[in-house]
């Protein structure tokens, strides 16, 4: 990691790799990073993160730099970031036209330092201030791309993609040097036990289709909670899958909306659609993130914090950690096959609270001193009161415990009490 501090609040440039990518810093300064990448094979190219200067006056610092950083080697060179300006008219809509002679100098100095634009797949427009009017709304590409020609020749399959823009109002730059494809996220698998997800109480219609539920039960002829909560998992169940659909596909869906509105025409109706596309998209994200923290266990981070990537190679790990592969026998022999592994944990602790000591001699037990008095006993026979239920909920975290019917304890708090079960 190569890191420019900051000037208080402005500024302030980053550069991060993987464990094993042989990375090594040439030079650092406060608008840019400089480093050689040296590949397995022993080939080496060199890689400079950029930042423009943003003010008009000071623009030519930033091409000066160029044009120093290129006389210092003859690697395979590419550089990227924010240039803070564009190379055509085209590539911008909104606000006062580009004055030409900053575009002449841009496209001037990349000609002098031999590098060539790499294009791009996606929105041309890198850059957008967000401006909730028409009449304001600016978009750019100030962000991209450039490389040698001895780059381009070590990388033929390379593809630049301008990615999905997120929280902030720059798309990051993509490079893939070969033409990667992304892998398959998720495998098949077989049947699954019902599970309450935590992200369904973001959905407005979920107290609705427990309530209904939950009523129809006892319409029906339902004897107890038990009934009830087991009509309620279905129903659940049902509207996940026929209503809502896979999480991971409604964002790939609301990405895909988005996308289309960033790329029309600006006028006052796409800019409104476009805000409450991002609305949504943040929503869905937000319960992307509560589904993976309810399979991490994680209990330092707080709800609000959005860190999914961290929750998905917590549960990861937390899965490989908790399967069982084999167990031992009493006598001997090893349990691998799985579905063996299950009748067997469930015969050992049936029989391991089975007596197996005999017929008790009633009159024996006289002479054995009571440590439990009546009244103690009469007070552990007594119902359960609300207050004590309640108490005993609350001291349960949101994601913990879910028992058999698949429910956390954050289902009994939020909706389950406003049904009176």
């Amino acid at each position: 990691m190569v890191v420019v501090d900051s000037n208080k609040r402005n500024g302030g440039l980053a550069m991060f790799w993987k464990r094993g990518v042989n990375v090594s810093l040439r030079w650092k300064g406060r608008y840019h990073i400089d480093v050689d990448v040296q590949e397995e094979n022993g080939t080496k190219w060199r890689l400079t993160g950029i930042y423009g200067e943003s003010k008009a006056g000071e623009k030519e610092n930033t091409w000066k730099l160029l044009r120093n950083l290129h006389a210092q080697s003859e690697l395979p060179w590419m550089v990227l970031g924010d240039f803070n300006e564009i190379l055509f008219a085209g590539e911008k809509e909104g606000g006062p036209a580009q004055a030409q002679g900053a575009m002449e100098a841009f496209r001037r100095t990349l000609e002098q330092c031999e590098l060539a634009d790499l294009g791009f797949v996606g929105d041309p427009f890198m850059w957008r201030n967000n401006w909730h009017l028409a009449d304001g709304y600016i978009r750019e590409r100030l962000d991209r791309a450039v490389a040698n020609a001895a780059w381009r020749c070590l990388f033929p399959l390379y593809r630049v993609i301008n990615g999905d823009p997120r929280h902030s109002d720059h798309r990051p730059i993509i490079v893939e040097l070969n033409e990667q494809s992304s892998p398959l996220e998720g495998r098949g698998g077989g049947e699954k036990c019902f599970r309450f997800e935590a992200s369904w109480l973001q959905e407005e219609g979920c107290e609705g289709v427990v309530e209904e539920a939950w009523n129809r039960a006892f319409e029906e002829g339902a004897e107890g909670a038990y009934e009830g909560l087991k009509k309620i998992s279905g129903s659940l169940a049902t509207w996940d899958r026929e209503v809502l659909g896979e999480l991971k596909h409604r964002i790939k869906r609301a990405k895909k909306e988005l996308e289309a509105y960033r790329r029309k025409e600006i006028n006052q109706h796409n800019i409104n659609k476009e805000r409450l596309l991002k609305y949504k998209l943040s929503h869905l994200e937000d319960q992307y993130n509560i589904f993976w923290q309810q399979r991490a266990r994680a209990n330092w981070l707080k709800n609000g914090d959005r860190n999914t990537s961290f929750f998905h190679a917590h549960a990861s790990e937390r899965r490989k950690v908790n399967r069982i592969k084999k167990l031992r026998r009493e006598g001997g022999g090893v349990v691998e096959r799985e579905e063996e592994i299950g009748p067997f944990i469930t015969n050992f602790y049936k029989s391991l609270f089975l007596s197996s000591a005999g017929q008790v001699n009633e009159d024996l037990l006289q002479f054995v001193p009571k440590s439990v008095t009546s009244a103690m006993n009469d007070h552990l026979n007594s119902p359960y009161t609300v207050e004590e239920v309640r108490k005993a909920l609350d001291s349960i975290g949101d994601l913990k415990a879910p028992g058999p019917d698949g429910m956390l304890a954050l289902f009994y708090k939020k909706i389950l009490a406003h049904l009176g079960g």
